[in-house]
């Protein structure tokens, strides 16, 4: 946790973050830990850092490392109540994350950068797959740049 809050503060380093990945991935098969809200939420904080890391992190892509962060706080939401603390907060990284890739995109799109645009709109599913906004802006991108696959 001292990890993730630091993180909040300042970029962590490549040894922080690869200390915070060995930990939260260990926590999550730890018997009394791996069914707490509080790990799965610090996992979905860890691979955010991933993602916002400025290259691929130990062999995590931008894109597993936005699942893995979106499919932890998820698991957050699912084992928690709705009073816990954890829950809340993991609510408000997956609706923060999903904005602030769909914002990205239209970003990327009014620059002109379409390519880059379609990536940020397809990562929109990664967090919440069955919202269609960031399916229908991918198209519409895709479309604009002639890329019809």
């Amino acid at each position: 946790e001292a990890l993730v809050n630091k993180g909040k503060e300042t970029p962590l380093s490549v040894e922080d973050l690869t200390t915070a990945q060995s930990i939260i991935e260990e926590a999550t098969t730890y018997e009394k830990t791996m069914e707490k809200t509080r790990t799965w939420y610090l996992r979905g904080y860890v691979y955010k850092f991933i993602y916002e890391a400025e290259t691929e992190f130990n062999g995590v892509s931008k894109p597993d490392a936005i699942k893995k962060s979106a499919d932890s706080f998820n698991k957050a939401l699912d084992l928690g109540k709705e009073t816990d603390t954890y829950v809340l907060f993991a609510n408000q990284e997956v609706e923060q994350l999903w904005s602030n890739l769909l914002n990205s995109g239209v970003e990327a799109y009014q620059a002109g950068e379409l390519g880059d645009a379609v990536k940020f709109f397809e990562y929109t599913s990664l967090v919440k797959p069955a919202d269609t906004t960031g399916y229908l802006y991918a198209a519409s991108a895709a479309a604009d740049s002639e890329n019809y696959e």
